[in-house]
């Protein structure tokens, strides 16, 4: 397994490689205490949400600027995929019920699944089919689903595990999440009607969960080793981790181009904060001109400072 390891203490840094040059830019959406990214799309924009103190808010960066989302009448809002056509979708919450939605150009249209007792939407693809993870009011068991709006529920769980949760949906179909059963935790791939089993390898008890899939079929995620929690891209069975900070990085999503996004602890901050990031390489995407110039001036590594629930289940909070 290849592993790439930055230090976080700064906001803003720059790898080089033999092969090439990686980039890595920290997300902190403006006074927020903790942001999470969750998406990206193959135009670079990144979708997700932040915490302030007013509480927690759907953002979209698009090219470095920021633009805060609020569904009408929520009280918490969390964007958590993001599609070619920069349709989002997520979930907010009304008192103790939790709706998911879809918001198409600052147009929003809620849904919800009949007889769940919670729910969120964790991904969006190009034909508007929403992935997501409801809790039976009955019997309590957290199921995965597929929906499009106006149609009908697909119901998605592996076999003979004791919850699955649904995380990421590409243009194909296919479907990344997690699903639990007596060895731990694992991440899954479906597609073709068929389920097939993600586990990192390093990962300590069986903890793998599997966050995001793109049109390539290559996959992010998470794994712990049972003294921190890494990110992950899985291509093609080869895992790449992906360890900002020696304690808890996730990586929630990944576009066509390879960039990835996900969240970290920031442990040189003062209360840890959680940060988002954006990482890609110079041949795949390059970030916006004036950040590459402040990039280029620190070829050597760290350069300046600049100033999650799975939804609830695979948040790293």
């Amino acid at each position: 397994m290849k592993r790439f390891s930055f230090s976080a203490g700064l906001c803003l840094f720059f790898l080089v490689f033999l092969s090439g040059s990686v980039w890595a830019e920290i997300i902190n959406y403006p006074g927020a205490v903790a942001t999470y990214a969750r998406g990206v799309n193959g135009s670079g924009d990144v979708a997700g949400y932040y915490t302030d103190g007013t509480g927690t808010h759907g953002f979209l960066d698009s090219g470095g600027s920021f633009t805060s989302i609020d569904a009408p009448g929520a009280e918490n809002t969390l964007v958590t995929g993001i599609n070619g056509a920069g349709g989002m979708t997520g979930f907010y919450s009304v008192g103790s019920t939790d709706y998911g939605f879809v918001d198409s150009g600052g147009s929003f249209t809620s849904f919800s699944v009949p007889g769940a007792a919670d729910m969120s939407a964790g991904g969006i693809n190009d034909s508007g089919e929403i992935a997501g993870t409801y809790v039976d009011g009955a019997t309590h068991r957290y199921t995965g689903f597929l929906y499009y709006l106006g149609g009908s529920l697909t119901p998605i769980s592996v076999p003979g595990a004791t919850l699955t949760n649904v995380n990421g949906i590409n243009n194909a179909g296919e479907v990344v999440g997690t699903y639990q059963d007596a060895a731990g935790e694992h991440g899954f791939i479906y597609a073709n009607g068929s389920f097939t089993r993600i586990d990192a390898p390093g990962a300590s008890g069986g903890f793998t969960e599997a966050m995001g899939i793109n049109d390539l079929g290559e996959i992010a995620g998470l794994y712990s080793d049972g003294t921190a929690s890494y990110g992950f891209t899985d291509i093609a069975g080869n895992f790449t981790t992906v360890d900002l900070d020696h304690l808890l990085t996730a990586v929630y999503g990944l576009n066509d181009f390879g960039d990835t996004v996900g969240t970290f602890v920031d442990t040189s901050s003062p209360e840890w904060q959680y940060r988002g990031f954006e990482e890609g390489t110079a041949s795949q995407s390059v970030p916006e001109p004036p950040t590459f110039l402040l990039l280029g001036a620190a070829l050597t590594g760290i350069v300046i400072t600049r100033k999650l629930l799975l939804t609830k289940q695979s948040d790293p909070a």
